[in-house]
């Protein structure tokens, strides 16, 4: 949800300036948030059984829901749709790719690939010192 959802949220109520500080902190949360999951597991997992962390993500993942439904701004149809049919006749895929948008899609490409390698070796690199 977060990767798709949250900027089409972002781009729905935010412009210019404002959007893009709200794209540079999602950003950096998405970054920060597998470095830091293992540890608050490790930490439940040290005070309790490995049911508990399940219990843990589904109170977080409930709270998320009730923030969502209360804190995100909801728009009636009729201007979501104008939106959307004005936003589409000025705009085509293809200019994304033209535009200076490639360097950033590139440089959000390496940023994914740097936390998906932490994420499949953090693992095994915590095992072998923790020997």
């Amino acid at each position: 949800m977060s990767i798709v959802g949250i900027p089409a949220i972002i781009r729905e109520n935010a412009e210019g300036k404002d959007a893009a500080k709200l794209f540079a902190l999602v950003s950096l949360i998405l970054i920060i948030a597998p470095s830091i999951a293992p540890t608050i597991g490790n930490f439940i997992l040290s005070h309790q059984n490995w049911h508990w962390i399940f219990y843990f993500m589904s109170t977080v993942a409930l709270l998320t829901m009730l923030m969502a439904i209360k804190f995100i701004p909801h728009e009636n149809k009729t201007k979501l749709e104008e939106k959307v049919l004005k936003q589409s006749n000025s705009i085509k895929f293809i200019d994304v790719f033209k535009k200076r948008a490639m360097g950033y899609m590139i440089a959000q490409g390496f940023a994914f690939a740097v936390m998906m390698t932490y994420v499949a070796n953090s693992a095994m690199v915590y095992m072998f010192f923790l020997k």
